[in-house]
């Protein structure tokens, strides 16, 4: 088997996860209630009645939810209810969330465009910095195996792995909001005044993104730094280490040139796979810093029971995650000449 047939092949099975995912996302907002003997357009309906005593025709309301949900009316058959089963996957591929339920109502796609752009800058900035950072410190420690600086650099990632990233980051809240006030302690203009110019309101961006960059690097660089050793280390047993060492090859060339261009697959690897896992890390981030971005979004979706947010958040993830999978299964076959689509 080719790569092209190969990669053809890989498509198709994460656009088929894809679509299980979705499945299993349509049940699960949906199901518990049916078996708790509650229709759920009528739930979320009544909590938007209470929620605004202002509306007038109640009715209206459950129809609308029910429509956003792609449920049926309660006395339609298997047909009818399979039929909006294959609406509300339509939807979902072509990127039709619906609206929010808590006023003012407006559309899902456009607030997750408005509040990607302060996700994408925040790990735009973070990932590189910890993969960079990691990578170069695990080069250091993994090619002075036994040496000071080795166990020093092991004891820093260690001591950072072993420590949680909600800790560090409320501690560090703590620390430059109370007694050391250099860091505002809610979003917003750190001026005062408002924005005049996009340059400033970038850099403002950059001040705020300062303290959750920093301590995110700080809460996941332990793991990078240990894996990259860790590959280097066993890299550098290898055969053909030795056989570059014994053709009179310099220290730093048989590193950078034969060691570290092997020793770095598996952390690639891993880079991409992380991507799941580093949602989570996201999530926690904006939620403690306040930051308005899809991590605090989503936490806020949760606690008002905004369901169409939560949904489509829960289908970007997925997108996200499958993507990643499966760019880590094709590029790790052009990276490594050793792998064969036979």
């Amino acid at each position: 088997m080719g790569f092209q047939k190969y990669a053809v092949r890989r498509i198709i099975t994460a656009f088929i996860t894809i679509l299980i995912v979705i499945s299993v996302n349509y049940f699960i907002f949906r199901l518990p209630m049916y078996l708790l003997g509650s229709d759920p357009a009528e739930l979320y309906g009544l909590q938007r009645i209470i929620n605004d005593p202002d509306i007038r025709n109640p009715q209206k309301i459950i129809d609308e939810i029910r429509k956003t949900m792609g449920l049926p009316p309660e006395d339609a058959s298997l047909w009818v209810r399979f039929k909006y089963f294959l609406y509300y996957i339509k939807s979902m591929l072509t990127f039709d969330f619906g609206k929010t339920f808590t006023p003012p109502r407006r559309p899902v796609a456009g607030l997750l465009v408005n509040k990607l752009q302060y996700t994408l800058l925040l790990m735009g900035l973070t990932v590189p910095t910890y993969l960079l950072i990691g990578i170069w410190l695990g080069v250091k420690a993994g090619s002075s195996q036994g040496t000071k600086k080795d166990s020093a650099i092991s004891s820093f990632g260690l001591i950072l792995y072993s420590v949680p990233s909600y800790w560090i980051q409320l501690l560090a809240l703590l620390l430059f909001t109370k007694y050391l006030p250099i860091y505002p302690a809610t979003t917003g203009p750190t001026t005062g005044f408002a924005y005049q110019d996009g340059f400033v309101k970038f850099l403002d961006m950059l001040y705020m993104f300062s303290l959750p960059i920093i301590t995110l690097v700080l809460a996941v660089l332990g793991y990078w730094v240990m894996l990259m050793r860790s590959s280097l280390v066993r890299t550098m047993t290898e055969d053909y280490i030795f056989t570059a060492r014994a053709k009179g090859l310099d220290e730093q060339s048989v590193l950078y040139k034969h060691a570290l261009r092997n020793a770095i697959l598996p952390v690639w690897t891993q880079f991409v796979l992380t991507v799941s896992t580093f949602w989570t890390g996201v999530v926690i981030t904006e939620s403690i810093f306040s930051l308005p971005g899809v991590g605090g979004f989503f936490y806020d979706a949760i606690f008002a029971q905004d369901y169409p947010i939560m949904e489509m958040i829960f289908f970007f993830i997925t997108v996200s995650v499958v993507a990643a999978n499966v760019t880590a299964d094709l590029s790790y076959g052009l990276l490594d000449p050793r792998i064969k689509y036979d």
